[in-house]
């Protein structure tokens, strides 16, 4: 039986984030090993057993279709619009969550989103964990409610 820890430490190696940043001479490899990394994980996931609950299984089985979905067929990462950037960095992350299967890791979970700033016409990347995402949500109901001013 696998544990939680090695399935997240061989989750973590593989970062979407990781490749997606990664200088051009290796982006080249990044897909097909995006991929080998995927089957590497399902096969584990296959052989863990009780560490991981069905729920976790369901999860890590759909991020994994949406990342095959996004780089099969693709040469290279600088194949990939930003938006399908994003969405592999979404994907990798939610499946770290459910590996990690805590509330502390859906917490720590880092989501990206393409947006324009209020007042701004210039498109940009923002990447913030759902705890951070949280707290602010928490203090600009705080703020429109006048409690803020309460304290």
């Amino acid at each position: 039986m696998m544990s939680k820890a090695l399935l997240f430490a061989l989750l973590t190696c593989s970062s979407a984030t990781a490749l997606a940043s990664a200088p051009v001479a290796s982006r080249d490899q990044g897909l097909p090993r995006i991929l080998r990394l995927q089957t590497e994980i399902a096969e584990r996931v296959e052989h863990a057993g009780g560490a991981l609950s069905p729920r976790q299984r369901q999860t890590i089985r759909m991020e994994q279709k949406r990342i095959r979905g996004i780089v099969e067929g693709r040469g290279s990462l600088d194949e990939l619009s930003q938006e399908q950037r994003v969405a592999l960095i979404n994907a990798q992350e939610r499946i770290n969550a459910a590996i990690r299967g805590t509330r502390e890791a859906e917490d720590a979970r880092l989501v990206c989103r393409r947006g324009r700033p209020t007042g701004s016409q210039v498109t940009r990347l923002r990447c913030a964990t759902v705890g951070q995402d949280n707290r602010l949500r928490e203090y600009a109901d705080r703020d429109a409610d006048g409690d803020l001013l309460e304290n």
